[in-house]
């Protein structure tokens, strides 16, 4: 009798939790990268992988994957947009020859009044993580937006930083770089 009360109690607390894949299509990555002069770049990344856990309808844990080599310029064309690109994949940025791929991991949430999370997770970059807080906003029950601002630095991204080098003037690129997601569930 104890070992069916506790196969049914089993059940119904796996029950509780569901995960849900984001839809790689519809999901994306956007980024802005600013200069003290102002002005800047900015573009997309494309997830590989990335699922949120629920309790009920609440998000308690996800994961995320993008996939580096997809980084795109969208504010130029043509040979400066490929140049870029390239920088950007290189050692002075990404060095997505050695780290293809960044990933977020979301460990806690907490619903907020208006409907929304409090987030704590870490951030992987280069093979460095660190922690990071952000906000995810649901739009409807599948689609949510979040939006989450990292320092480069942090993440060993040297390139025109004013954390490593002194005296840029307006060849300083800021630290921070500017990330808004949009997701999309299945």
């Amino acid at each position: 009798m104890r070992l069916i009360f506790l196969f049914i109690s089993l059940s119904f607390c796996f029950s509780l939790y569901s995960q849900k894949q984001i839809d790689l299509e519809k999901s994306n990555i956007k980024w802005y990268g600013k200069k003290i002069s102002g002005g800047g770049h900015y573009g997309t990344i494309k997830f590989i992988a990335g699922a949120l856990n629920f309790e009920g309808s609440k998000i308690i844990e996800g994961e995320f994957i993008a996939d580096l080599n997809t980084i795109n310029v969208e504010d130029i064309s043509g040979n400066g947009k490929n140049r870029l690109e390239n920088h950007l994949k290189s050692e002075d940025f990404f060095s997505v020859s050695k780290y293809s791929t960044a990933n977020l991991i979301i460990s806690e949430s907490a619903i907020l009044e208006s409907g929304s999370y409090n987030v704590i997770g870490n951030l992987t970059i280069r093979g460095i993580t660190h922690g990071v807080k952000f906000k995810i906003e649901p739009l409807n029950k599948n689609s949510y937006t979040a939006k989450l601002t990292f320092n480069r630095a942090k993440y060993d991204v040297k390139h025109r930083s004013g954390s490593f080098f002194k005296n840029l003037g307006d060849k300083l690129i800021l630290d921070d770089i500017d990330l808004e997601v949009k997701i999309i569930l299945n």
